[in-house]
């Protein structure tokens, strides 16, 4: 990730070829089109119902994607990242709410 990006907060990280480092919890970055969103892989297949009370987006593999921060629920957004720091610390690994 680079300079534009923001974290929140860092897990160790290590890779099958042997190389370590850090990646956060969660990030985003304010890009010029869109607000992207770093969440947990596989969170649009995990958290369908979530997704559902957010408001406008688009989701990849790790990443969602939005517009207009006003235009989404900030207590959903903010359970979506909760719950992608759940996952990476290993509290929440299988959730499918």
């Amino acid at each position: 990730m680079g300079p534009e990006h923001r974290r929140l907060r860092q897990l160790p990280l290590h890779l099958q070829s042997g190389r370590t480092g850090d990646w956060p919890l969660a990030g985003f970055s304010p890009r010029k089109q869109q607000l992207v969103v770093y969440l947990v892989g596989g969170f649009k297949e995990r958290h369908v119902s979530v997704l559902a009370r957010l408001g406008p987006h688009q989701a990849g593999k790790g990443c969602l994607y939005l517009k207009r921060l006003d235009d989404v629920d900030e207590s959903v957004l903010r359970e979506l990242i909760d719950r992608t720091v759940r996952v990476h610390k290993g509290v929440d690994r299988a959730s499918k709410r």
